[in-house]
């Protein structure tokens, strides 16, 4: 990312998150996918898979993304029961 990009970033998190910018947050309030999940089921699998191909699409993206392992890693982390299609 370039200086301008980093500067608004910073800019964003001094105002709006003030302690994680400032590196005092908790564990607790950094924590990222963890608590209670959610059940994948057919309808957000489609969901999910609908809105995964028209980003594909839109922004001309190979299909074979998906067969990824860096991708796969993503999607498990952000919705572990999601089953990524192969292609």
């Amino acid at each position: 990312m370039d200086k301008i990009g980093n500067g608004k970033l910073r800019l964003h998190l001094r105002s709006l998150h003030p302690r994680r910018a400032s590196g005092t947050a908790s564990a607790e309030t950094t924590t990222v996918g963890v608590g209670a999940q959610r059940p994948c089921n057919d309808n957000r699998q489609e969901k999910i898979t609908s809105l995964l191909v028209k980003c594909l699409v839109a922004n001309m993206l190979p299909l074979s993304l998906v067969d990824n392992a860096e991708f796969r890693e993503l999607l498990s982390f952000v919705e572990p029961n999601y089953t990524v299609p192969y292609c």
